[in-house]
Protein backbone atom coordinates (compact mmCIF):
# COMPACT_ATOMS: atom_id res chain seq x y z
CA UNK A 1 0.00 0.00 0.00
CA UNK A 2 1.27 3.39 -0.90
CA UNK A 3 2.26 5.96 2.00
CA UNK A 4 0.11 8.68 2.26
CA UNK A 5 1.41 11.96 2.82
CA UNK A 6 0.17 14.86 5.01
CA UNK A 7 0.24 18.32 3.91
CA UNK A 8 -1.94 21.06 5.01
CA UNK A 9 -2.94 24.37 3.14
CA UNK A 10 -0.91 26.73 5.12
CA UNK A 11 -3.35 29.05 7.11
CA UNK A 12 -3.44 29.11 10.82
CA UNK A 13 -5.05 31.46 13.50
CA UNK A 14 -2.75 33.52 15.52
CA UNK A 15 -1.53 33.53 18.81
CA UNK A 16 -4.12 34.93 21.68
CA UNK A 17 -3.27 38.82 21.75
CA UNK A 18 -1.60 38.80 18.13
CA UNK A 19 -3.64 41.18 16.06
CA UNK A 20 -3.67 40.74 12.32
CA UNK A 21 -3.32 44.43 11.86
CA UNK A 22 -0.36 43.96 13.30
CA UNK A 23 1.12 41.24 11.75
CA UNK A 24 0.32 42.77 8.89
CA UNK A 25 2.47 46.00 9.35
CA UNK A 26 5.30 44.17 10.37
CA UNK A 27 5.11 42.08 7.61
CA UNK A 28 5.60 44.87 5.14
CA UNK A 29 8.19 46.70 6.93
CA UNK A 30 10.01 43.74 6.63
CA UNK A 31 9.73 43.22 3.01
CA UNK A 32 10.41 47.67 2.51
CA UNK A 33 13.08 47.36 4.70
CA UNK A 34 11.72 49.11 7.57
CA UNK A 35 11.21 46.98 10.42
CA UNK A 36 13.32 47.31 13.35
CA UNK A 37 14.97 44.38 15.22
CA UNK A 38 12.39 43.98 17.69
CA UNK A 39 9.72 43.51 15.46
CA UNK A 40 11.50 41.63 13.05
CA UNK A 41 12.05 39.04 15.64
CA UNK A 42 8.60 38.81 17.36
CA UNK A 43 7.45 38.15 13.66
CA UNK A 44 10.18 35.37 13.10
CA UNK A 45 9.29 34.21 16.57
CA UNK A 46 4.93 34.42 15.90
CA UNK A 47 5.85 32.69 12.70
CA UNK A 48 8.68 29.94 13.55
CA UNK A 49 6.39 28.90 16.35
CA UNK A 50 3.54 28.19 14.25
CA UNK A 51 5.40 26.05 12.01
CA UNK A 52 6.88 23.76 15.31
CA UNK A 53 3.23 23.31 15.73
CA UNK A 54 2.38 22.23 12.48
CA UNK A 55 5.30 20.36 12.64
CA UNK A 56 4.37 18.49 16.10
CA UNK A 57 1.07 17.50 14.66
CA UNK A 58 2.75 15.52 12.71
CA UNK A 59 2.26 17.37 9.34
CA UNK A 60 4.76 15.81 7.30
CA UNK A 61 5.01 18.58 4.19
CA UNK A 62 4.09 21.80 6.08
CA UNK A 63 3.09 24.87 3.87
CA UNK A 64 5.02 27.99 5.30
CA UNK A 65 2.62 29.59 8.18
CA UNK A 66 0.07 32.07 6.01
CA UNK A 67 -0.50 34.52 8.76
CA UNK A 68 -1.85 37.41 6.46
CA UNK A 69 -4.66 37.80 4.53
CA UNK A 70 -2.89 36.06 1.53
CA UNK A 71 -5.41 38.87 -1.28
CA UNK A 72 -3.99 42.01 0.68
CA UNK A 73 -0.34 40.23 1.19
CA UNK A 74 0.12 40.18 -2.64
CA UNK A 75 -2.09 42.89 -3.79
CA UNK A 76 -0.45 45.58 -1.49
CA UNK A 77 2.59 45.31 -3.49
CA UNK A 78 0.94 44.89 -6.76
CA UNK A 79 -0.84 48.44 -6.49
CA UNK A 80 2.44 50.06 -4.26
CA UNK A 81 5.81 48.32 -5.78
CA UNK A 82 5.23 47.89 -9.39
CA UNK A 83 7.54 47.85 -12.62
CA UNK A 84 6.07 50.74 -14.46
CA UNK A 85 5.99 49.31 -17.85
CA UNK A 86 4.93 45.82 -16.15
CA UNK A 87 1.84 47.28 -14.04
CA UNK A 88 1.40 43.84 -12.34
CA UNK A 89 5.24 42.81 -12.25
CA UNK A 90 6.37 43.73 -8.33
CA UNK A 91 9.24 44.83 -8.46
CA UNK A 92 12.32 42.67 -7.83
CA UNK A 93 13.36 44.03 -4.26
CA UNK A 94 9.95 43.63 -3.05
CA UNK A 95 9.04 40.67 -4.21
CA UNK A 96 8.92 38.46 -1.19
CA UNK A 97 7.01 36.91 1.57
CA UNK A 98 8.60 37.45 5.20
CA UNK A 99 6.87 34.33 6.36
CA UNK A 100 9.56 31.70 4.14
CA UNK A 101 12.29 32.81 5.68
CA UNK A 102 11.04 33.29 9.50
CA UNK A 103 10.87 29.33 10.47
CA UNK A 104 14.71 29.04 9.31
CA UNK A 105 15.48 27.71 12.84
CA UNK A 106 12.64 25.59 13.19
CA UNK A 107 14.34 23.87 9.72
CA UNK A 108 17.84 23.63 11.17
CA UNK A 109 16.63 21.51 14.23
CA UNK A 110 14.17 19.84 12.41
CA UNK A 111 17.96 19.17 10.63
CA UNK A 112 19.55 18.58 13.37
CA UNK A 113 17.54 16.17 15.02
CA UNK A 114 16.41 14.13 11.91
CA UNK A 115 19.49 14.07 9.71
CA UNK A 116 16.66 15.19 6.77
CA UNK A 117 15.79 18.46 5.55
CA UNK A 118 12.18 19.98 6.11
CA UNK A 119 9.88 19.21 3.18
CA UNK A 120 8.24 22.52 3.08
CA UNK A 121 5.59 22.97 1.00
CA UNK A 122 4.82 25.99 -0.96
CA UNK A 123 2.89 27.08 -3.53
CA UNK A 124 3.90 25.57 -7.20
CA UNK A 125 3.95 28.90 -8.42
CA UNK A 126 5.93 30.21 -5.86
CA UNK A 127 9.03 27.52 -5.73
CA UNK A 128 11.25 29.29 -8.42
CA UNK A 129 10.79 32.55 -7.31
CA UNK A 130 11.83 31.29 -3.62
CA UNK A 131 14.53 28.26 -4.95
CA UNK A 132 17.87 28.38 -3.10
CA UNK A 133 15.61 30.20 0.12
CA UNK A 134 15.81 27.30 2.59
CA UNK A 135 19.41 26.81 3.03
CA UNK A 136 20.78 25.80 6.43
CA UNK A 137 23.93 27.83 7.44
Amino acid sequence: MPEIISDDIGSFPLPEGVEREEIQRIAFEIVTGEASSPNRERFNKIVGDIMQKKIDSGIQRPNFPQIQDMVSEFFKFVEKFYEEDKPWVVKREFARIPELSSPNGVAKRYYESKKKALELRVLQNLAKSVQGLWKIQ
